[in-house]
């Protein structure tokens, strides 16, 4: 159980922060060049997962993923493929909590580039592909990857909607904490104790590793 749950929760959030990374990413520079009420409309949308509980959260997927869900339901009858109690849901659900942390810090990292570096290349004849590669990406890199760190933290830990969603099939959909709270409830201590500890280690990589980025020591 131990190895097949590391190995779900690593592919389900590599894969989901992959994806989330991609969408913000995309998401800012379009949102960019809407009128200032449209794209404050559309980050309020992006932020709510935020602020709405687990719970919250994975009811409205089940309404929406679910067969009888327009999205799901669409699905199930184009490719006869279920979204509920899947990777793909579990993946989902990643994406869903862990890219408005993505896309506030990937925002706050790009909008903080001083804008004559930008006009300075641009008057030096760089294209737009070649601003964002050699300007762009390297002065807001630190800013982007803390918030890759601190998704990929949230959406890994996940419990509440990923359960609703993809439920807890263990060799399928059975994530780190669903194995915990399966092995805690069947009285498995020592297993579970085993989880807790790589739990531990990883999140405490992760926050070691969202402090080397954010040190302004080291900028």
């Amino acid at each position: 159980m131990i190895v097949d749950a590391v190995k779900i929760s690593l592919i389900i959030s590599f894969t989901g922060i992959f994806i989330s990374f991609s969408t913000a990413f995309i998401l800012y520079f379009l949102l960019k060049k809407l009128p200032e009420k449209i794209k404050t409309f559309f980050e309020i949308v992006i932020s709510l997962p935020i602020f709405l509980s687990p719970a919250v959260i994975g009811y409205i997927l089940l309404l929406t993923l679910g067969t009888k869900g327009f999205i799901g339901s669409a699905i199930y009858n184009f490719f006869s493929y279920k979204l509920i109690f899947s990777k793909a849901a579990a993946v989902i659900v990643f994406i869903i909590v862990s890219m408005p942390i993505l896309y506030q810090n990937m925002k706050i990292a790009l909008d903080s580039i001083d804008k004559s570096c930008i006009e300075s290349a641009k008057v030096m004849g760089a294209n737009e592909f070649q601003v964002l590669i050699y300007i762009v990406l390297p002065l807001s890199m630190k800013g982007i990857l803390a918030g890759i760190v601190l998704a990929f933290g949230r959406g890994f830990g996940e419990f509440g909607a990923t359960i609703m969603v993809a439920g807890n099939i263990p060799g399928k959909t059975q994530t780190i904490p669903m194995a915990i709270y399966t092995l805690a409830e069947s009285g498995q201590d020592t297993e579970a104790k085993k989880l807790v500890l790589i739990v531990f280690f990883f999140s405490a990589f992760l926050i070691f590793l969202y402090s080397k980025l954010t040190n302004k020591k080291n900028s």
